[in-house]
């Protein structure tokens, strides 16, 4: 059987492309403890096989990821002595409604949002300290 592009995947097992008859090359996964990919296993496993390369997820991607309860951010901000700064700042009229409602009333906050931005701009943190902030806030349970 035809194959190419044979590379390792995060399980062990390898990803190739085989030629079928009619449907000409199709992707597959071939492992040892699979019995119909088995022998073709042994086959590619002795050749040159590219090894695994982890996906890379850029800092934006991760950051657009985050996300944290409300309990989670109001406790990582007490435990970080910042929850009265920016219980000081929702309670300021001038601050835009829509943060003083995002502040009362979200379920959720996600590191990219505007409202956080704008909590940020208080606390004056870095990027990197910011993230430290939420990855301390997803380790918090009630």
């Amino acid at each position: 059987m035809n194959y190419r592009n044979p590379a390792y995947n995060a399980l062990g097992t390898i990803d190739c492309e085989v030629e079928h008859p009619e449907h000409g090359w199709i992707p597959i996964t071939l492992s040892p403890d699979d019995p119909p990919t088995a022998d073709l296993y042994a086959t590619v496993n002795t050749g040159t096989v590219a090894p695994y390369e982890a996906p890379t997820v850029s800092i934006e991607q991760q950051r657009e990821g985050m996300v944290v309860s409300r309990f989670q951010a109001k406790a990582a901000l007490s435990n970080a002595g910042m929850l009265a700064t920016v219980q000081a700042m929702m309670d300021d009229p001038s601050t835009p409604e829509v943060y003083r409602l995002a502040w009362q009333d979200a379920t959720e906050f996600r590191r990219t949002s505007p409202t956080l931005t704008a909590m940020n701009a208080v606390l004056g943190l870095t990027d990197e300290q910011l993230d430290d902030l939420f990855v301390a806030a997803a380790s918090i349970t009630a």
